[in-house]
């Protein structure tokens, strides 16, 4: 379960200047997260270098030789992404290596095919229908990054495929990742699947389709999410909140401030994205680079992605 309580509040500097004079120091947030002990620090912000395309180069060729397997997979994702061409063969040969993790290959079949390489993305379609659940829903957001519109067809076979030994929770969460791809690449009647996902009975569901109205500037489902604004648990208003930003309200403004002096980590790392949307706002832009000196890693590199998504998008 999501859900928690605000016991203690985490006390953050408002004062800023403009989000501009914070750009250095992002950077330099993230360049330090990539060289850390902790893996998924470096994933972080190897993650995040999407939002800073001219240095992501040599961060991500690191990290492709990284030992541990989900920084390999973030550089990967990363290279696909932006469409790193340099590293097509790297991804290339990575992708028929049988020592990676099968995420690993699935990302590199992703990068290569983004990069110009000639894979066969039959092996990447076939997961779409593993017995495993994490590897399904994988597969599927990594379609939803291909930017073509030709595996629509495919996604939409998937979607349909029986889970039968799969919780109800893992069912949705596979159909709820399918259904963002599509949207991704344009198939607009997965909309309604969407709307039907944010009211779902497990909030894990529901908060994700509430972020991903928010991504698909769905203005019919405006009023739903001020509703939003007054439910439990916090990530949920939040997630609200966020999706309004996107949209141009500022109506959650409150929620996101609430969410930046959270005392769970998780829940401040998604306030910084938040914040980030809202940036017209001075307050909320202070708040956000007041992010960058919170006591916690994590959500220090949020705090310093979200900047340059902001300054980048």
């Amino acid at each position: 379960m999501l859900l928690v309580c605000v016991t203690t509040l985490v006390s953050l500097p408002v004062a800023a200047g403009p989000i501009e004079d914070a750009e250095p120091r992002a950077v330099q947030i993230l360049l330090d997260s990539a060289r850390s002990e902790d893996p998924l620090l470096r994933s972080h912000a190897i993650e995040a270098a999407k939002a800073m395309p001219d240095r992501a180069l040599p961060m991500v060729t690191l990290a492709l030789d990284d030992e541990n397997p989900g920084v390999r997979y973030a550089a990967l994702a990363t290279a696909g992404r932006l469409q790193l061409e340099a590293l097509g063969p790297q991804a290339a040969t990575m992708a028929r290596d049988i020592t990676q993790p099968d995420y690993v290959k699935a990302a590199a079949l992703f990068a290569a095919a983004r990069c110009g390489e000639e894979v066969d993305l039959g092996r990447l379609a076939a997961m779409l229908w593993d017995d495993n659940i994490g590897t399904r829903s994988n597969a599927a957001m990594l379609f939803g990054w291909m930017e073509d519109p030709q595996v629509i067809p495919v996604l939409l076979d998937a979607s349909e495929a029986p889970m039968d030994r799969a919780r109800p929770i893992e069912r949705e969460l596979v159909r709820l990742q399918i259904t963002e791809s599509l949207l991704n690449l344009g198939h607009d009647d997965s909309l309604k699947a969407l709307r039907g996902a944010a009211y779902s009975s497990h909030d894990e569901v529901r908060i994700l389709a509430t972020l991903m109205l928010g991504k698909a500037l769905d203005r019919g489902m405006e009023g739903n999410l001020i509703g939003f604004l007054a439910k439990n648990p916090i990530e949920l208003r939040l997630a609200a909140a966020e999706s309004l930003a996107r949209m141009g309200s500022l109506e959650g403004l409150p929620v996101i401030f609430e969410a930046a002096q959270h005392p769970v980590a998780t829940v401040r790392s998604q306030a910084a994205f938040a914040l980030a949307q809202a940036d017209s706002d001075p307050e909320a832009v202070g708040q956000l680079v007041g992010l960058m000196d919170d006591p916690n890693d994590r959500v220090r590199i949020s705090a310093a992605a979200a900047i340059l998504e902001s300054l980048h998008r």
